[in-house]
């Protein structure tokens, strides 16, 4: 290496210089920090920036979220009335000069215009979010129009619909306006014509004061809990807790110990899956506000059954002080709940965990312990008061109770058959402890085992066999979360029992299903009786008699039945013409349109149009 003769300089000529640059890169970058924190963290929203000379979107912050609503339309072929609303929302702020919040299919767009020298050549959008809490009849009615499909819970596609809906962010009006100021500061950087440094205080006062008040901060919560080994908790990096966890997570202590809640199967005896989820979401929205009046406490998602909250114990108090404080807070969340959502909850706690540790194996044993009380019909259960009892549990009684679940099943035992299902559900739980592909193996094995019995007593071969097999697997695969996998693994295991039972109805049944399936999604075409049947290899007096048993309809008073609710729900939700109505229903002309509308509801199209809108 060849040295060179340093060049002498003043001292302070080098620390004015680096205190410019360390200013200039500063006032450049936190502006980008600022948005990208709250759009990533906090409301988990994509957001793009149009550029209107190329019409190019350019995508500058995605989501976590694996799926929102829009994808839905795009799979359901209901690409060109999004495209449209989105030509329409530009074209109003290009010819305003102001940010729009606009609505299309029940959720909101931001769109922010971006000027150079007084022509917005760029938008800003942002979203979809809610602006009020989603109703089941809200979602239902824009199932419908999506799909063209009655929403119903036993329905996985609508039940994944439901899911996605209640996971996009609810920005009620204060935060709303907070949102649009912070994408109009951000603009007026691109633009600039903003002061940096200003933007960017301001965009964090807001941040502070009006999003970090609303909606939990998504990475901090994962971050803790995750049970990756070589990852580090948030406060390692820092040596405690910073500053802003401090004011945003509204914590001084580093939590230390992990409390899974779940409702009481009791308490949901009259909810089906779909008012399930719908409590679930009320409950997350609220429990991350009640936590914040528990001492050091915080509250995240337990996917999307329960919830977890992550707390710690006055350091002076000795064990039993300590455990006494969890269980009076523990009491102040059971009394909480059954306050306000009249559900009563059960509750397991993790083992404390060190000053400084990740959370990762209280929040297992935490969860083991929920499932445990599942199991044993109890309230509240500390995971060191039956940690042996879990761990020999999980060791030695998972293929026991497989296989009693495969040989009760298999012999369509009744109350025998549900109790070993149910036994072996909790054990899996316990077993995986709530890690949803874990969860998915043993249920896919179960599945198998029986599928195997099937086979052998030559109930189900062939093609009919490996096509069933198939859809079972197919839908263990497609179920996201434990919650999913649970109601998917117990509907599959009726789905089997119907062989068992009469093996040749089962056969039947699954064939009518699919032939009913066909005709909810293809009322619209000019099907025939004879083709449905055909493919379904009934003969068309079998299919009909089979058909009616199963709807309660023939096959021409149900398929008319699907055309007419469509028909009433464009006539609420649309200004189309009615002629235009009665062809996107199916009817061959208007005036038989009209003559069955009026037939079944006692109204004409016109007359129940106009009713509605009274």
């Amino acid at each position: 290496m060849i040295s060179r003769p340093l060049k002498t300089v003043n001292p302070a000529n080098i620390s004015s210089q680096v205190s410019e640059l360390d200013q200039n890169w500063k006032s450049n970058f936190l502006p980008h920090f600022s948005i990208f924190n709250i759009l990533l963290h906090f409301l988990d929203m994509p957001c793009s920036l149009i550029d209107l000379q190329t019409g190019n979107w350019l995508l500058f912050n995605r989501r976590y979220r694996l799926l929102d609503t829009v994808q839905f339309e795009f799979y359901f072929g209901k690409t060109e009335p999004r495209a449209r609303y989105n030509q329409d929302c530009i074209k109003k702020v290009v010819q305003t000069r102001k940010s729009l919040a606009a609505s299309y299919r029940g959720f909101w767009d931001v769109f922010v215009p971006v000027l150079n020298k007084g022509r917005v050549t760029a938008v800003l959008q942002s979203g979809n979010f809610s602006r009020t809490p989603p109703t089941r009849e809200m979602l239902e009615r824009e199932w419908k129009v999506i799909t063209g499909r009655k929403a119903s819970p036993l329905d996985a596609d609508f039940v994944r619909f439901v899911r996605t809906a209640l996971e996009t962010p609810l920005l009620e009006s204060t935060v709303l306006k907070a949102f649009v100021e912070i994408l109009e500061l951000y603009a007026g950087v691109l633009e600039n014509r903003q002061n940096r440094e200003s933007a960017y205080q301001r965009m964090e006062e807001l941040r502070r004061e009006v999003i970090a008040k609303k909606f939990p901060h998504n990475y901090w919560v994962r971050a803790v809990i995750q049970s990756e080994p070589y990852a580090n908790p948030p406060w390692v990096w820092t040596g405690g807790l910073s500053k802003w966890e401090r004011e945003e997570i509204g914590i001084n202590r580093i939590p230390t110990v992990v409390i899974a809640v779940m409702p009481m199967e009791s308490s949901r005896a009259n909810r089906d899956e779909i008012q399930t989820l719908l409590d679930a979401s009320l409950m997350r929205r609220e429990s991350f506000l009640f936590a914040k009046t528990l001492p050091e406490t915080v509250a995240g998602d337990l996917e999307s059954y329960g919830l977890v909250f992550l707390t710690s114990t006055d350091p002076e108090k000795n064990k039993t002080q300590a455990k006494l404080e969890i269980e009076h807070r523990v009491g102040k969340i059971v009394d909480y709940f059954e306050k306000q959502f009249q559900l009563k909850m059960r509750v397991g706690v993790g083992r404390v965990a060190p000053v400084g540790d990740s959370l990762g194996k209280s929040f297992r044993e935490a969860v083991s312990a929920l499932h445990r009380c599942v199991y044993l019909g109890k309230p509240l259960l500390f995971y060191e008061d039956e940690a042996d009892q879990i761990q020999r549990t999980e060791a030695s009684d998972l293929q026991a109770s497989l296989n009693q679940l495969v040989e009760t099943w298999s012999r369509s035992l009744g109350l025998e058959a549900e109790s070993a299902r149910d036994q072996y559900i909790q054990k899996v739980l316990l077993f995986a402890s709530e890690r949803p592909e874990a969860v998915r193996v043993h249920f896919q094995y179960a599945i198998f085992g029986i599928l195997a019995v099937l086979q052998r007593r030559l109930l189900l071969q062939g093609e009919a066999f490996q096509k069933l097999s198939a859809d079972l697997s197919r839908k263990l695969a497609e179920a996201g979360s434990t919650y999913v996998l649970l109601s998917t693994f117990r509907e599959s295991l009726g789905v089997l029992r119907a062989f068992f039972n009469r093996p040749a109805d089962g056969a039947r049944n699954q064939r009518l299903e699919r032939a009913k399936n066909y005709i909810d999604l293809n009322y619209r075409q000019p099907l025939t009786l004879p083709k449905i049947a055909r493919q379904e290899g009934f003969s068309v007096s079998v299919f009909t008699r089979s058909f009616k048993r199963l709807t309660g309809l023939g096959f021409a008073a149900y398929r008319q039945k699907l055309r007419v609710e469509q028909a009433k729900l464009l006539l609420k939700t649309t200004r189309l013409p009615l002629a235009q109505i009665g062809q996107e229903c199916g009817f061959g002309s208007t005036n038989y349109f009209l003559q069955i509308f009026k037939k079944k509801t006692g109204k004409s199209p016109g007359e129940f149009r106009q009713n509605q809108n009274a």
